[in-house]
């Protein structure tokens, strides 16, 4: 990862391996949480201060489950990048 690029990722043992494997200098910089892909690709994008995110023509929101939700809360509750 060149330095100054930017990562957004899921919350899951798979990505931290991979972002630790390719990218070990990695910090966490932001985070937060969203109930679909499109509230976190929005929430990025105020973060960025890009503005409005536009999905592209046919885009369909993708809303995550509770289960999705409660592995990625099991999942911080051991996780340790703090």
């Amino acid at each position: 990862m060149e330095e100054g690029a930017f990562s957004c990722d899921r919350v899951c043992k798979k990505s931290d391996e991979f972002r630790t494997a390719f990218y070990p200098n990695a910090l966490l910089i932001y985070r937060f949480t969203a109930k679909s892909d499109h509230e976190a690709f929005q929430k990025n994008h105020d973060w960025h201060g890009f503005g409005r995110w536009k999905p592209v023509e046919g885009y369909r929101e993708c809303f995550f489950t509770e289960e999705e939700a409660e592995k990625q809360r099991q999942y911080l509750a051991v996780r340790n990048i703090d």
